[in-house]
């Protein structure tokens, strides 16, 4: 600590804390015999002197950036220059889609809106079907594909166009010829799968409806066979 040692008086408005003297801010003026307000310029000095740093530090930093801004360029035209030739060796990859309408089917108790509502959800649950390892592995198998349904699978997109009853099924092959061969077959497949599901389901409830009617024949005729008992005199 450094003190320095002055001639003055004390103000009047002087308090005493703690057994020390404390002036009211102001500093005697040697040769005029009064206490003038004591000037504080710590803060702007402060200030200028936070201004000026900043300054500095953002040479600073212009400084490191001019120094290192042809390495940084540098860097970027390399790293392009590396992509497009990575690019250039790649062979080409081709995308082909086929267009799926689904449309349920007529009936007398429906109507139209809700026929094309229905037409929509199903478009939805059938294209979560469309990749099944079902419809897949007959593709290959059909088309003779060396690759199995795992990486069959990651070529080909599926999606519902949105307020529709349509399924765009879509493939991408580095052949665009056999890009489009896999789609369209992805939809054959599909759809003849579903019709024999749908099929077999008719099929069911056929049968289903055939065990009642003769449950129901043979009901009709116990109950002539019982009346005509009832109707013979004794």
């Amino acid at each position: 600590m450094v003190c320095s040692r002055f001639r003055g008086k004390i103000s009047e408005n002087s308090e005493q804390v703690g057994g020390i003297i404390m002036p009211d801010q102001s500093i005697y003026r040697a040769g005029s015999g009064n206490f003038a307000p004591a000037e504080i310029g710590d803060n702007r000095r402060g200030v200028g002197r936070a201004t000026m740093e900043e300054e500095i530090d953002l040479r600073q930093y212009l400084q490191v950036l001019r120094r290192w801004v042809w390495l940084i360029l540098g860097c970027t035209v390399v790293a392009a220059l590396a992509a497009f030739i990575v690019s250039s060796q790649l062979p080409p990859v081709y995308s082909a889609s086929a267009t799926l309408l689904v449309r349920l089917a007529p009936s007398s108790g429906t109507n139209e809106y809700t026929a094309i509502l229905t037409s929509e959800r199903l478009a939805t649950t059938y294209s979560q079907m469309v990749t099944g390892r079902s419809v897949l592995e007959e593709v290959i198998r059909q088309m003779g594909l060396p690759e199995t349904v795992e990486r069959l699978v990651e070529r080909v997109k599926v999606e519902v166009l949105r307020n529709t009853q349509l399924i765009r099924v879509s493939v991408e092959d580095t052949d665009p010829a056999r890009a489009a061969d896999i789609a369209n077959t992805i939809a054959a497949v599909f759809v003849k799968q579903t019709q024999a599901i749908q099929q077999s389901r008719y099929a069911d409830s056929l049968a289903s409806l055939q065990a009642q009617m003769d449950e129901l024949a043979r009901l009709i005729q116990e109950t002539q066979i019982e009346l005509e008992r009832l109707g013979e005199p004794r």
